[in-house]
């Protein structure tokens, strides 16, 4: 279990004591962060979430912020490795003290569909349908 210490646009949040933090956004990680029970965030919102990993307080949930906003994580020092991983895809190990920052890019990327979207029909056949197949229905 790890400490943290949450800043958003450098005024304290909040100190936790978890497992980990999903720092989620609309098109990324937002699976992730709503199997940790964190809501989820409509693709057209420009918006940052927190949600701690198996909490050791049932009092934390997550927060949504603005998608301008700039979180600040402070690890306390540990004897345990420490991993940071981005989008599942890539792991590095943290060195001790280091501060995690997220903030937004300078520039937007424009992503290209070739056919019409419904997000809801891929939020149902995604997630919901899929729920229930694991549930037996």
């Amino acid at each position: 279990i790890l400490k943290f210490k949450v800043y958003v646009d450098n005024h304290f949040y909040t100190a936790y004591t978890a497992d980990g933090i999903i720092i989620s956004t609309p098109t990324g990680s937002t699976a992730y962060s709503m199997s940790a029970g964190g809501p989820l965030l409509y693709p057209e919102l420009s918006n940052i979430c927190i949600t701690p990993i198996c909490p050791h307080t049932h009092m934390f949930r997550s927060i949504v912020l603005d998608g301008n906003s700039t979180v600040s994580i402070k690890l306390e020092k540990t004897e345990q490795d420490v991993f940071i991983t981005y989008d599942g895809q890539s792991s590095y190990k943290l060195l001790g003290d280091e501060d995690i920052v997220i903030s937004r890019a300078e520039h937007n990327i424009r992503l290209v569909h070739f056919e019409e979207l419904d997000y809801f029909s891929v939020l149902r056949n995604k997630l919901i349908n899929k729920t229930r197949e694991c549930a037996g229905e």
